[in-house]
């Protein structure tokens, strides 16, 4: 028995999905863990029968029949989790079936309707750039030590109506103190008009009861999967990518999750894992963000054959950017990597675009100015101070070389044990395409 670890080496978007689909079937892995991160997630997998599911919670084995253990480091969100189930029922048209694969630990927080409407007013107007699925929202209410409610207090707290109301009156609150010039503008929105129904915080509860009553929920997690999922080959998901880690990215573009090996691994040590595992860092042959912050965008909306992309444009992150392969983030991801868990090997994956413009050219060094150039970021370690984001970007220009092909650089220049294509029918490994 094995374990490998996925991370995601850029700004997200890497093929996280492709690679733990392809391992939780090429290991016959019985579990897939999520290790951070929440319901922002878009992994996207296709099987051989071409079916193509957008895994947000759902681990991205569950075509392949995997169970899905959400860790106490995810914040979960319900609804979202019962719809994902709804859309997946051209796969499996028993939606209890499906909910029932799906098992979470009783710590794990839960993201509230309130941090939904939050996040996504919040951004309407800071234009951060959010997923808007409340994690950031979340995120702040856990450092600042407010009430946070578990999956274990919706199974078995009889107080969860009030707590919610409480989180609704503080929520709306906060909008009335923070942003009373924006009220008038965010009236009619029917979020805002959420948070000021008293009746919302029932109707919450009565959902997030049905969801939990169809789930697994794991009290005392140790315990179960020492006997239930360590004797099993094991797929740990990551979300996001570490570029956006909440310490080591470039704030104020960065997510509230650490998503970095280190949860990962830490949950390793917490059973005493005995048997080998890999962290395996996903990166494309060019660079990608959704979302707002520091990037060096190139665009070539006439090529799109080459990206076979599921990523499109939506309300909060805009569309979807590629950047040319930059090997001062790449080098600076495995460092974070390194000092948080370890690092093993790469998989490229959707090499179906090495011919695509972003691939031509690779970013070997920042120009500070004329004579002054780097070629690696300094790791620091995380002020003790919760909150504080120690990295800053650098406002630069780019030395770049042509190469024909990124791919060729990181072949020669990184330890890739493994290559895919993006999101297609069966996600064949593509090594002949790399010998050329």
């Amino acid at each position: 028995m094995g374990a490998k670890i996925i991370v995601g080496l850029g700004y997200g978007d890497e093929g996280k999905g492709i690679s733990t689909y392809h391992f939780a079937k090429k290991d016959n892995a019985k579990w897939v863990i999520r290790y951070n991160g929440g319901s922002q997630c878009g992994h996207n997998i296709i099987n051989e029968n071409g079916y193509h599911h957008n895994c947000s919670q759902f681990g991205a084995g569950v075509l392949n029949g995997c169970n899905t253990f959400l860790s106490k480091y995810v914040k979960v969100s319900l609804i979202p989790l019962l719809n994902e189930a709804d859309g997946l029922k051209k796969f499996n048209s028993n939606i209890k079936e499906l909910l029932k694969t799906v098992y979470i630990d009783s710590e794990a927080p839960m993201i509230t309707l309130y941090h939904i409407i939050i996040n996504r007013i919040k951004n309407n107007i800071n234009k951060h750039g959010s997923c808007g699925h409340g994690i950031g929202e979340l995120g702040s209410d856990i450092e600042n030590k407010k009430d946070i409610i578990t999956i274990g207090d919706v199974y078995n707290d009889n107080n969860i109506i009030e707590r919610l109301e409480n989180i609704r009156i503080s929520k709306l609150k906060h909008i009335l103190y923070k942003y009373p010039e924006e009220i008038e503008n965010i009236k009619n929105d029917p979020l805002y008009s959420k948070l000021l129904e008293e009746k919302t915080s029932r109707d919450l509860y009565e959902i997030y009861r049905l969801v939990i009553e169809h789930v697994n929920v794991i009290f005392d997690s140790n315990n179960f999967i020492n006997e239930q999922i360590a004797p099993h080959n094991i797929v740990f998901e990551g979300a996001q990518g570490v570029l956006l880690h909440e310490y080591h990215g470039f704030h104020p573009h960065t997510t509230w999750s650490d998503t970095s090996p280190k949860n990962a691994v830490q949950f390793l040590k917490d059973i005493d894992y005995k048997d080998p595992y890999e962290i395996i860092g996903i990166t494309r042959p060019y660079l990608t963000k959704h979302g707002n912050g520091p990037f060096k965008e190139i665009y070539y909306p006439r090529e799109p054959k080459y990206y076979n992309e599921h990523n499109c444009f939506n309300k909060y992150q805009l569309h979807f950017k590629y950047g040319y392969l930059d090997t001062v983030l790449l080098n600076y991801s495995i460092k974070v990597c390194e000092e948080n868990g370890g690092f093993d090997s790469i998989f490229l994956t959707h090499c179906d675009g090495i011919d695509s413009a972003p691939s031509r050219y690779v970013i070997t060094h920042w120009m500070i100015d004329k004579n002054s150039k780097i070629d690696k970021l300094k790791y620091k370690k995380p002020s003790t101070t919760a909150g504080i984001r120690r990295t800053n970007m650098y406002s630069r220009s780019e030395q770049r070389i042509s190469l024909g092909c990124s791919v060729r650089y990181i072949l020669n220049n990184y330890n890739v044990k493994y290559f895919s294509n993006g999101p297609a029918i069966g996600q064949q490994n593509t090594i002949d395409k790399l010998i050329l």
